[in-house]
């Protein structure tokens, strides 16, 4: 069997994270528990979290596009239901002017309106009212973006809310990783590649103490690492000290 053949190896949540971390939030109706949960494991198997923090991380995220995926439904059906209010604001546009104005023309426009769904007859004459006032679909498209200009506006002030988050969560992992990575390195090279069970530790001591740190503290953590290297003095071989590299700013 090849490797690309092997099955892979099963990702599981550790048990003490279960009341926490995988957890489905309250659901609207035609949401489904079960979507949460393959959105969950999906993201889980993409990510392949190897810590506590890492698994809330996973948390996070698909907390965040689980709402993405509720704004952007919801902003298209602010759209449609603004057509049907920029609809009627056309047909009462449109009257003829001998008709009364006031209440009763508001309420002929809204019969209209309906008419317009239901009765194809109606909605041939309507139609054909509309285009010798100038309005096409495009216009009533333009007049349904107008109707939901503030709904929308709110719409897209959450949506880049949850994508910066979500960009800064998944930017946050990268970081962590990177400074584990960087932690370690040093020290597995010095015993022959990390192969020693001491070096093991280390290694394991490094990556925990990474991602337990606040990023706050990671620039002064990074100077205070360790790398040894061999150096000849005096024909004995001893090992200097030199700091690891410094934490890259969030610039970066």
């Amino acid at each position: 069997m090849t490797q690309a053949d092997s099955p892979a190896k099963e990702l599981v949540m550790p048990p003490h994270l279960s009341l926490f971390v995988g957890v489905s939030p309250a659901l609207l109706p035609n949401e489904l528990e079960e979507d949460y949960s393959e959105l969950f494991n999906m993201m889980a198997n993409e990510i392949v979290p190897t810590t506590n923090l890492e698994w809330f991380a996973v948390d996070t995220i698909v907390d965040l596009l689980w709402d993405i995926a509720r704004l952007r439904l919801w902003k298209n059906s602010i759209l449609v239901v603004s057509r049907h209010a920029a609809l009627e604001t056309a047909l009462l546009r449109t009257h003829p002017s001998t008709f009364p104005n006031g209440p009763y023309r508001t309420k002929i426009s809204r019969e209209e309106a309906q008419q317009w769904r239901t009765d194809p007859e109606k909605r041939d004459v309507l139609e054909e009212r509309l285009e010798e006032a100038g309005y096409d679909m495009d216009a009533l498209n333009a007049g349904a973006f107008i109707e939901a200009q503030v709904p929308l506006a709110t719409i897209d002030r959450f949506l880049c809310s949850a994508r910066g988050q979500l960009n800064a969560t998944l930017k946050e992992i990268g970081a962590r990783r990177e400074f584990a990575e960087r932690a370690q390195g040093p020290q597995g090279a010095r015993r022959g590649g990390g192969s020693s069970p001491r070096a093991v530790a280390d290694r394991g001591e490094a990556i925990t103490r990474a991602n337990d740190l606040h990023p706050q503290d990671r620039s002064q953590q990074a100077q205070c690492l360790p790398e040894h290297r061999p150096t000849d003095s005096g024909g004995q071989i001893t090992f200097a000290s030199q700091c690891a590299p410094a934490w890259p700013s969030d610039a970066n």
